[in-house]
């Protein structure tokens, strides 16, 4: 049955689904433990070809039912960035919507997606040249609704076909056989390839480091200096599990220099650091660690509470640095007081964006409440286990954490408004 449903799909299709299914049975072999009743499920598999001269990639998401399957996927496309779409069923476009229904045997959605994506100053968050592109999972497979028939949920497959001469593909998804990735999502049915993606002459440096797989690379002639940055994550991604727990059982760090964003930005399983940004800075803090934070933790502040999060990382880049002895006690003190001078002309706390004063505010605010924790005996890292539960964290969220650890309401956050 199944080899008859691959032949239909496969009729006409660019992308070639042979082994589809034994990578399927594969990754789903390797990625699941015991179960008392398997779930239903329905197969994906997305397929990128980077083509450099266009400046874009084709895409190709092909699904396949099994016990379970994809009914419906309702994407939200651009058309500034997203073109072409065209598939197997039920296309339909509705402004920046593009509507899916795959035959009931699946079948495949073909659209292409322009790569380069510039910041308002000007720098890239996605970039392709002819020897590399740095991007993300999310940017090339845009966020969906799903329908599924009831209970049912993916297994994902990400394949990709590089242009001659590219040598090298890094994700933050596990490789399983034939070089394919395969992509889960524990939190959802549906897994989608989200996080950094880099592809092309790469320079890439591997290591193993408190149980976590971690990659670092970059464009191959940039100066990334992988292996400082191993240095550092020796050092402190063991402090970081004992903070937070169970670690990504694989990370992706990409780096590279202008004309790239200059800064970094988390993703689940990875994040991107630009070439230049010191691993540590003069005033203590440790770009790379406030990265790592958001990636392990994933604490998200709420609408009007971005500098919960952001205060969160800063607070910890230091915190970290400090336990893995990467920088001195006093440099830590240090680096709190000179966050509280520079705190203390910024009126409040909450907004939608945490700039670099309302962030530095709220380090200082988190060294008071740490301080405060521990006289009742915990601190701000069982703080941190509590609102990693959350989907996102607001003000009134925090200050239930600090109660029940406290068993009182936290002085330190009182005076929040």
């Amino acid at each position: 049955m199944v080899g008859t449903v691959m032949a239909r799909i496969n009729q006409g299709a660019p992308v070639k689904l042979a082994g589809f299914a034994a990578l399927w049975l594969l990754a789903t072999a390797a990625l699941s433990g015991p179960v008392v009743a398997a779930p239903a499920k329905y197969a994906v598999r997305y397929s990128v070809q980077f083509l450099p001269s266009a400046g874009a990639a084709a895409i190709d998401i092909s699904t396949l039912p099994e016990t379970g399957r994809l009914v419906a996927m309702d994407l939200n496309m651009p058309r500034a960035i997203y073109s072409g779409e065209s598939g197997d069923g039920s296309v339909l476009r509705d402004g920046d919507r593009v509507l899916w229904t795959p035959p009931r045997a699946g079948g495949h959605l073909r659209y292409r997606v322009l790569i380069d994506q510039r910041r308002i100053n000007g720098a890239f968050d996605s970039r392709m040249t002819p020897n590399f592109v740095i991007t993300r999972g999310d940017h090339l497979f845009p966020p969906a609704k799903i329908r599924a028939t009831k209970g049912s949920g993916s297994t994902a497959i990400l394949h990709f076909d590089l242009p001659r001469g590219w040598d090298d593909v890094e994700t933050p998804f596990s490789k399983v056989s034939g070089g394919d990735f395969a992509v889960t999502n524990a939190e959802r049915k549906f897994d989608r390839p989200i996080g950094w993606i880099a592809a092309g002459n790469l320079v890439s440096n591997r290591e193993s480091i408190a149980g976590t797989r971690v990659t670092v690379t970059a464009p191959s002639g940039e100066p990334a200096d992988q292996l400082a940055t191993l240095a550092i994550l020796r050092r402190a991604l063991p402090e970081m599990r004992d903070a937070f727990g169970e670690l990504p059982e694989k990370l992706l760090i990409v780096r590279s220099g202008n004309p790239m964003w200059r800064g970094g930005l988390s993703a689940p399983g990875s994040l991107w650091l630009h070439a230049e940004r010191p691993l540590l800075s003069q005033n203590g803090t440790s770009p790379i660690l406030h990265e790592l934070t958001h990636v392990i933790s994933d604490i998200r502040g709420g609408a009007q509470d971005d500098w919960i999060a952001e205060g969160l990382a800063e607070f910890y880049s230091l915190e970290f640095g400090r336990r893995s002895g990467l920088i001195s006690d006093d440099r830590f003190a240090k680096a709190i007081r000179s966050a509280v001078r520079s705190g203390a002309t910024v009126a409040t706390l909450r907004g939608v964006d945490s700039t670099s004063d309302r962030t530095r505010k709220a380090v200082a605010l988190f060294a008071a409440l740490d301080a405060e924790l521990r006289t009742g005996g915990s601190g701000i890292d069982a703080l941190a286990v509590l609102l990693m539960r959350h989907e996102t964290v607001t003000l009134e969220q925090l200050r239930a954490g600090a109660r029940k650890l406290l068993g009182r309401e936290s002085a330190v956050l009182a005076g929040i408004a």
